[in-house]
């Protein structure tokens, strides 16, 4: 009988056993090895990050995101943790001459689902409230607890929480690393350009309609005509627009950013929207250097109404002397004539006149930066039959010039009130 208990007692024991390894087996672990296509995370705030500007985003083009969120609560066990939040993320890319913020979607609310393995985390399920006014969206109310919709409607993005503080830091870091010296929004390294508004006045709208379907065009912007900066295949590209009123010419031109001598460019008649060959450069007798005034009173251009002249005489890069003369033979204004200080270089490249900037960059220094063009607000009379001169010292604005051709951009206005016009004057000059 002793030994039928003890036979008894240990068939007890075997059973209790096998049950004990049974339920450890089914149980399920922090340890557990996860699939191996699985992404881990060393914390939740990475995987939150990461489940917001992968899959709430939609597809578009852009080169930097940034994306943050504010938690409003969480729920959590042993083995997961559930985040709810209100997520922005922002998407920048280089147009107009700005690091501009591109977004489709505001802050919105969240809910992410983790697993914990191994002090590590997995995510097992996120889902995301776009704001999209469609009978597809999602509720948030049928996800977040009671605690947490209140607070979430009480969210206010300006005061409660700047999430745009946290994206923007993260973008001019970028900024940084790709060594553009620039504030978020700005780009003093890469000169801000849209197409002059003479050619919305000049160009109607079925001829910039044509560019859409060029196969030639394809990068460019073309619902508004500008400068914009693209990455393919790993490089760095600029597309640039350009309208030349004179020949009546659309110019677009893209090339690597570390290579601007390498540009190709398309021209386009502005009058029927087709392209057209490659116009000759600027011949000798247009490129060369103004001969020096030796009258006192330089022959104004006959087609001028107000009978005015503009003459540089360029002593070097530095500087020169600027002369405006009035002859009422050519022309008689209606009133008095005044200029400014004010005053702008354009450069000659490849036979039509681009920013000073633009040539710099192009064939001397793709780091020089937009000139601070600051003047003094006063007005300066051109007398009748006579001259207004001044010194032009280049070096307060460009700097020194580099050898070019270039011309001097004053404005002169006449009259005042409604009566008030305004007419644009150039001297060409070279620097050797």
């Amino acid at each position: 009988m002793k030994k039928l208990l003890i036979l008894l007692l240990a068939v007890l024991l075997l059973f209790s056993f096998a049950s004990c390894v049974k339920d450890e087996s089914t149980a399920p672990s922090e340890t557990e090895t996860p699939d191996e296509n699985a992404i881990l995370f060393d914390t939740p705030a990475e995987a939150v990050i990461d489940s917001i500007s992968v899959k709430d985003y939609p597809s578009y083009e852009y080169e930097f995101s940034a994306s943050a969120y504010k938690e409003l609560g969480r729920e959590e066990t042993d083995t997961a943790l559930t985040v709810y939040g209100v997520g922005l993320t922002e998407n920048y890319r280089f147009e107009g001459g700005n690091f501009i913020v591109d977004n489709l979607y505001d802050y919105y609310p969240f809910v992410t689902r983790l697993t914990k393995r191994a002090e590590k985390y997995e995510v097992a399920e996120h889902i995301s409230f776009i704001f999209d006014y469609t009978e597809s969206s999602k509720d948030y109310h049928d996800y977040f607890p009671a605690e947490f919709t209140k607070e979430l409607e009480s969210f206010d993005s300006l005061s409660d929480f700047v999430l745009t503080d946290i994206t923007g830091a993260e973008a001019q870091k970028y900024l940084e690393s790709i060594g553009r010296q620039a504030k978020t929004g700005t780009r003093p390294d890469f000169e801000e350009i849209y197409v002059p508004d003479a050619i919305e006045k000049e160009v109607p709208q079925y001829i910039i309609e044509k560019f859409k379907v060029y196969p030639e065009l394809k990068g460019f912007p073309l619902t508004v005509l500008h400068d914009c900066e693209r990455i393919e295949d790993g490089v760095r590209y600029v597309y640039k627009c350009e309208y030349e009123s004179i020949e009546k010419l659309i110019i677009f031109t893209k090339y690597e950013y570390d290579s601007p001598e390498k540009a190709v460019k398309y021209y386009i008649d502005a009058k029927t929207g087709e392209f057209t060959d490659v116009p000759e450069p600027a011949s000798q007798a247009q490129t060369a250097k103004p001969e020096t005034v030796t009258a006192s009173k330089p022959q104004p251009d006959i087609d001028d109404k107000w009978g005015v002249a503009l003459t540089f005489d360029c002593k070097d890069g530095k500087g020169g002397r600027l002369t405006f003369t009035q002859s009422t033979e050519a022309g008689r204004p209606d009133g008095e004539l005044i200029t400014g200080a004010m005053y702008k270089v354009e450069a000659k490249d490849d036979g039509y006149w681009t920013s000073y900037e633009n040539y710099v960059r192009t064939h001397y220094d793709k780091s020089y930066k937009d000139p601070d063009l600051i003047f003094t607000m006063i007005a300066y009379s051109i007398p009748l039959d006579g001259e207004y001169s001044e010194d032009i010292d280049f070096t307060n604005t460009y700097g020194e010039l580099k050898p070019g051709t270039y011309r001097i951009i004053k404005t002169v206005t006449c009259g005042t009130g409604p009566q008030r016009e305004e007419r644009t004057y150039y001297a060409e000059f070279t620097v050797e």
